[in-house]
This record gives C-alpha cells, structure tokens and sequence, in this order.
C-alpha cells in the first residue's frame, strides 16, 4: 500500500532483495511509477526511490536544480516542472522576477517577493521613469504630493463632526508652505469618501494668532474622493465682537472693502473676489458709501491657495480636492459661503454709535483628478452686509451667512428696514450695498459681500463633467494640468 507523502514508503519495502533498489543518484529508478528524490528534498535523504501518495496539482517542494515537483493528476507520483523565473518555496514556479516592477504598454506588473505578479491598468497610462508608475497628475499649489503613495489606505467620514486645520497632527499628509500665503494642512489617504448623510464641518485658525482662517485644507487620495453628504468650509457670523466672526480654512487672509467708520459715516463696503462688493450706506443714500472691495483677479492665475477675503464678516474658505490617480466626485454639497457683516453696535470708547460691516466673501475650491464629477450641489456665496444700529438696541442685526442655494443671503435688520445690510452676491444678482437709516439715530447698513469661485483641473477638458444640481456661482471654465 502506497503511504501518504509525509510518511513515504522506502523502495526497499517495494522491491525486496533486488540489488540496490533505493538508489537513484542517477536521477532514474527502475520503477518508474516511484520517484526520485535525488536531493532529498522530500524524504531528507538524496537519492532515495519513494512510493508516493498526494493531492493532484498540489505543489510539494524545490528541488536544488531550480525545478518543482508538483503532485501529477493520478495522485501517485510528482512531475517535476522547469521554473524559468526560480521556484518559491512556499508556492512553486515564480511567474515573475520577484521584487520587479515593470510597464507592459498601459499595464503596470508587479512581482512580490514571493514571485506573484499583480498587474494594474493605468488610466493615464504607465510610466517607466524614474522607476516604473502608474502616471498620476501634477496638481496645481501641491506639485510633488503624487509623487509618494499616501501612508494610510482608507478614510471613511461616516458620522458628523468638526475638522481643524490649525491642529498639525491633523494634517497626516504635511504642511505645506506656500510663499506669499497661507501653509495648506494636507490630509493624505489612498481613497476618501464623505459618506452621504453626514456633515463635516472644516475650520482653521490663524497659528499666528491673526484674525484669519488659517490653513487651507487639501484632501488628497491616491485614488478617488468622493463627496456624497456635506462638506462645509464656510465662514460664518456670530453676531458679536465676542466671539468675533470667523473665516473658514484659508479664508480671510486678505481684507477687502471699507471698515464700519464712526458715528455719521458709512456702513462697512463688502468684500470682494469674484465680482466687487456692495458698498455701504451712508446716512442719507443707499450704497453711497463707495467702499465695496474690488474684485480679485481669477484664482486660476494665482500660484497661492486661498479663500474668500474678509470684513466684519469672515471671508470663505479655500480648499482643494485631489485625486491623484482617480476620480473627484461631487454627489453630495460643498458649501464655501462668506459669513454675514456685524450689526452696528456703541463704539467702545465713545459710545458713539457705529454702522453696520461688510460681508465676506465666498471661498475658493479646486477639485484635481484624472477625471472630475459634480453633480451634487456647491455653493460660494457672499455673506449680507450687517445692519445698523437702532436706538436702544446693543448691536443692529448681523447679515446673514453665504446660503446653501442659488438666492442671496439677505443684509441685516431687513425686516425692519432700518438701515438695513446688503444682500450677498449670488448666482441671481450681485451683492445689495447697504441702506441708509430712515429713523433718527439708526446707522447705516454694510454693503454685501461677493461670490467666490469654483474651478476644475484635469489632463484633458473632456475628463471634466460639471453638471452641478445646483450651482452658485458657475464653475470657472475647465482648466488642464499635466501627467507624470
């Protein structure tokens, strides 16, 4: 009876008193139903004629002449197999050179150290310099963040929360510097995914202890981001000095437009970016203050990432999406929106009554990828102008915040048309300046604060598909970046 390969019969127990029946230093045994275990690698002892007994396919072992032995399809002896490549001895014949990688046309081929190849079709095609890689893009403000796999697989927003720029160990993928702006808080995962029904809420602080958003935000995957629930850089109005209102991450790092001047004067003018800000009221015309914040060149032309400028009302945030070898995809909301003006309020000093601010205004977002998808809603909105001052009251009503639609966000004490703020920009009308006081000691009202912008970055125009549900402002034109 033949024994199992892990208790081999010897060919003596098969041949009896033949002449040397167990030796095969030859390589040949004159059964040719045993094998030949001429280095020992099966039994422990070379040259040894073995009955066998196994799994059919199944490998056994490497044999010192860099060949395998694999058990035949009867299940009665090993066939020994030419291994071209070297032979593993945990699975057999290597189908590849083992740690290689190489570019086959547009597939990548990865070989293990175990011999195992894992092939990869490169979108963007495969490239073989300075070692061989699946070609990625060159995103605009973070050049060289393709270059390294990102050190972490997976990020999964699944539930609502807060997410600040200003704490380092937040910013897994760096920070990054930038000349002349703000440092960018890079978070850095294979793929990213803002699960729908959440909200994740970006914020930024000034490390410098200034007024202004602080870092940017950049989330970048080496696959795909996907933006299915909602995802908030907005600024956003307190009503107070105490807290005062805040720009979102990357926001703020400019002011635009006129301050809220003394008793008598004008309403603050509202900041601009993608068009002028509204200016303030004075105390006898509309908009008569002829402070509005100019508008600011495209982004597009900008080497710095940054938000929406600011007034009294904090300035939208800045932040740019990447998918470095994949797909942007916007289903769910991005909401950039400017921060609504204080209401006036009594100069701590004098006492003397002050008008109402400008608004902020809108951010600035980038979404970079092989291809990019918007079909959710995005929103950059300027905040209202901040009401004036009524008697006996402490402080006139704050505009209100950017809105999560395509109407404006309304000035302060608009219900009571008291020197009531300027609406914010939006993608229906420009930003309202703010209106003059039609009661004895109420102030004037601020000017509105304007859109902010959009933009898309792809290899080709056509990898772009910018069909937002909603959308205020419009997308900038599709821009092109490059492949390495």
């Amino acid at each position: 009876m033949k024994l199992p390969l892990l208790a081999l019969a010897l060919c003596a127990a098969c041949y009896g008193s033949e002449k040397n029946p167990i030796s095969c230093f030859d390589r040949i045994c004159k059964n040719p139903a045993q094998y030949c275990d001429f280095d020992g690698s099966v039994a422990g002892t070379p040259g040894l004629c073995l009955d066998i007994e196994c799994t059919p396919g199944q490998f056994e072992t490497c044999r010192a002449d860099d060949t395998s032995a694999v058990c035949n399809a009867a299940g009665d002896n090993l066939e020994v197999q030419t291994c071209d490549l070297g032979c593993d001895p945990a699975t057999g014949c290597n189908t590849c050179t083992p740690n290689t990688v190489t570019c086959d046309g547009d597939i990548l081929r990865t070989c293990n150290a175990a011999g195992a190849l894992a092939n990869e079709t490169c979108t963007a095609g495969c490239i073989s310099s300075p070692t061989p890689h699946c070609a990625h893009i060159i995103p605009r403000y973070l050049p060289d963040v393709c270059d390294t796999p990102a050190p972490s697989p997976e990020l999964v927003i699944s539930s609502s929360g807060t997410f600040d720029t200003s704490l380092d160990l937040n910013c897994n993928g760096g920070i990054v510097q930038q000349v002349g702006g703000p440092e960018i808080c890079v978070v850095r995962y294979g793929s990213i995914t803002f699960a729908a029904g959440t909200e994740l809420r970006v914020i930024g602080r000034d490390v410098n202890g200034g007024s202004s958003g602080g870092r940017p935000i950049a989330f970048v995957a080496d696959r795909d981001v996907v933006v299915a629930g909602v995802l908030d850089i907005a600024g956003r109005s307190t009503g107070t000095l105490d807290p005062p209102p805040t720009s979102g991450p990357g926001g703020g790092f400019t002011n635009s437009g006129g301050g809220q001047a003394t008793s008598g004067g004008s309403g603050g003018g509202g900041a601009g970016f993608k068009t002028a800000g509204a200016p303030g009221g004075t105390a006898t015309v509309d908009g008569g203050g002829m402070n509005g914040g100019a508008p600011r060149i495209d982004p597009i032309t900008s080497a710095i990432l940054e938000g929406g400028p600011r007034n009294s009302g904090g300035g939208g945030g800045a932040m740019t999406l990447v998918a470095c070898q994949g797909s942007v995809r916007v289903p769910g909301l991005i909401d950039a929106g400017g921060g609504g003006g204080l209401g006036g309020f009594p100069s701590p000093l004098s006492g003397n009554p002050i008008p109402g601010g400008g608004g902020g205004a809108g951010g600035y977002v980038v979404l970079q990828g092989l291809s990019v998808d918007v079909t959710g809603e995005v929103y950059a909105n300027g905040g209202g102008g901040g009401g004036g001052r009524i008697p006996n009251s402490t402080f006139g009503a704050a505009g209100k915040d950017g809105q999560r639609s395509e109407a404006a966000a309304a000035g302060g004490n608009a219900n009571m048309a008291e020197g009531a703020g300027g609406s914010g920009g939006c993608i229906t009308t420009q930003p309202g300046g703010g209106k003059h006081p039609s009661a004895a000691g109420t102030t004037p009202g601020g000017g509105g604060g304007s859109m902010g912008f959009f933009q898309s970055y792809t290899p080709t125009i056509e990898a772009a598909t910018l069909e937002p549900l909603k959308s205020s402002p419009r997308f900038q034109p599709p821009a092109m970046i490059p492949t390495r």
